[in-house]
């Protein structure tokens, strides 16, 4: 017996000695791989989490920065210009390329005159600031600027670097393609004569100029020059007060108006370089030229302003009321979303028998053209009517004699993209943003991937 057991326990050993059975390695190898795909899983779950936690964390801070600019230079507004300007959306687009083309996107525009204090705004293009063989001289600056906010033109960062015109519908750019351009273009009285360096004076802006259906200055739209200095000739002076004097001098029907004399020049886009060299001035991306590229992958931009009124009291409906493009919530999604101008001119309640409009004066019935016969001195829109079209815009200009009745605040609506597109969530579409989700052409409810957030923040005006 004890033989036996010593043979056996032999045996054992030797099998030991010489490695694993076939059916112990499957089932180690088994066990291996089942640990390394849980361990995997486990580790992508916890990356892509962690991912879409700092995707979230860049949009938000992303959103905080545009808030706080937007802020801080309405709360610097100088009296006599504000122009909103809303063109009609785009055709159907994208949020990232290849994306389902479901979205007309809007690319309005926020054009007015901001003044602080001394050295307020530093000019981003003067050629001797910041170059290696001059590091140490100072940048032109003012305490007064003409500010532009709304969509820039990208540049592709290759090839020619060539404008990706995100406004042409032949282009189809994706929202997280556009960029988000806050121009200032300086007041500046005297010409510093800084060698190279484009002067663009006054005079540019007045006879045939950009206040008279000129184009955009192409140092400006190149983002070659952020600043206009004082005309030695017609003795224009390059400060906010001649500025706004100009632009009280033009016809109501200029500024309001879609022919060929609006200054459409304000609220035209500068280009935007996606990219950024030293090597050579002349390129389109040399880094001076990106001055007013002020966050790429935002897009979908929308401005509206508020009297302060509420909607409808007499009723009960206390909402705020807000003005602007809207999209129509008659229209059908699945044909296409029609668009409508919300005007402060078409808001009226009867109170008879003494006023027509109970909740305006009679100044301010004047000033938007709300009596039988009256002109509209602050509102245009296409249709003129009010009514929806494809094709709908909407414009609001505040002046020197129509001051008194600017906005209360503005609203800003858009969407930011994270850089590496990694937040996306599937959605019910409400492209005429009526509360009911758009059904498709085969009866079920729209369920689409968007990328990005959307944020809206209101900003109150002084």
């Amino acid at each position: 017996m004890t033989a036996s057991v010593t043979t056996a326990r032999g045996a054992r050993a030797r099998r030991a000695m010489q490695g694993f059975t076939l059916v112990e390695l499957l089932v180690t190898v088994a066990l291996l791989t089942v640990t390394i795909v849980a361990v995997s899983s486990i580790f992508n779950i916890s990356s892509d989490a962690t991912s879409r936690t700092m995707a979230h964390a860049e949009v938000i801070s992303a959103s905080a920065a545009v808030q706080q600019h937007l802020t801080d230079l309405l709360s610097k507004i100088e009296p006599g210009l504000l122009i909103i300007e809303s063109p009609a959306p785009t055709g159907a687009r994208s949020d990232v390329p290849e994306g389902p083309q479901r979205f007309r996107i809007r690319h309005d525009r926020l054009v007015f005159i901001a003044a602080g204090s001394p050295g307020e705004f530093q000019s981003y293009t003067d050629p001797t600031v910041g170059t290696p063989n001059q590091p140490g001289l100072a940048p032109v600056s003012s305490s007064e600027a003409l500010i532009y906010f709304g969509p820039g033109t990208p540049l592709r960062d290759t090839g020619e670097r060539l404008p990706w015109r995100f406004d042409i519908d032949d282009y189809m750019l994706p929202g997280s393609k556009w960029v988000f351009s806050h121009r200032a273009i300086l007041f500046v009285l005297d010409d510093p004569g800084i060698a190279d360096w484009p002067a663009v004076t006054m005079d540019k802006f007045v006879g045939t100029g950009m206040l008279y259906g000129d184009d955009l200055h192409p140092d400006y739209r190149a983002a070659k020059m952020d600043v206009v200095f004082s005309d030695p000739v017609t003795g224009l002076r390059a400060d906010a007060t001649t500025f706004i004097n100009l632009v009280d001098q033009l016809d109501i029907s200029s500024l309001l108006g879609d022919d060929a004399s609006t200054p459409v020049a304000l609220w035209t886009q500068s280009k935007c370089p996606t990219s950024v060299t030293t090597a050579n001035s002349l390129d389109n991306d040399y880094y001076t030229r990106s001055a007013f590229a002020f966050h790429h992958g935002l897009a979908d931009f929308r401005i509206e302003w508020t009297d302060g009124r509420c909607v409808d009291p007499a009723n009960g409906d206390y909402r705020t009321r807000w003005f602007g493009l809207r999209p129509d919530p008659n229209s059908d999604p699945a044909t296409g979303v029609n668009y409508v101008p919300i005007r402060r001119q078409d808001v009226a309640y009867y109170a008879p028998p003494d006023d027509i409009f109970s909740d305006t004066t009679p100044d301010e019935e004047e000033a938007f053209g709300m009596r039988a016969g009256g002109t509209n001195r602050v509102e245009w829109s296409n249709p003129t009517d009010g009514s929806a079209d494809p094709d709908a815009a909407y414009r609001a200009v505040w002046r020197t004699d129509t001051w008194q009745f600017r906005p209360k605040a503005l609203r800003f609506t858009y969407r930011i993209y994270d850089a590496g597109n990694r937040l996306k969530h599937t959605t019910e579409v409400d492209l005429n943003e009526d509360g009911v989700p758009d059904l498709d052409p085969s009866g079920g409810t729209y369920n689409i991937v968007r990328y990005g957030q959307e944020f809206s923040i209101v900003v109150p005006l002084r």
